[in-house]
């Protein structure tokens, strides 16, 4: 655990975060899905490779995250998986997870965790991880 918070303060905190972040873009496509009252939002026990998952208005973060990681951290992956279901295209590509970790990553860069130094590494570290996938859906 972080510094003393629980995983459901963390998360809520996280919300928190996200909310602030797309209201300050302006991003009202994730704010709508954010506030769908279709979404549901769960910490699950998964493999340590995954962070979190959407299945149709499910999402999934990783317990050991909620456990592990920073309030910042973990509303970065509840923003990547808001992503996918604000997309609800069923089907997940290339196209989709550069689309999802570039949202990602700006959102990391408020707070001076930004993992990748240009669009080049983003797209060339999507690219590695997710090969098996479609450029397109």
């Amino acid at each position: 655990m972080v510094a003393g918070i629980n995983p459901a303060q963390k998360f809520a905190q996280s919300v928190g975060l996200v909310r602030d972040y797309l209201a300050k873009t302006g991003n009202t496509n994730l704010l709508g899905a954010m506030n769908n009252q279709q979404l549901r939002v769960f910490s699950e026990n998964m493999s340590e490779n995954v962070l979190g998952a959407n299945i149709g208005n499910k999402i999934s973060l990783n317990s050991k995250v909620l456990a592990t990681q920073s309030p910042e951290k973990v509303a970065s992956i509840f923003l990547h998986e808001l992503t996918h279901f604000a997309k609800q295209s069923g089907r997940n590509s290339i196209a989709e997870e550069v689309q999802c970790r570039s949202i990602e990553e700006n959102f990391l860069d408020t707070f001076g965790k930004g993992m990748y130094g240009n669009d080049e590494q983003l797209q060339a570290t999507v690219r590695r991880q997710y090969a098996g996938l479609p450029e397109q859906a």
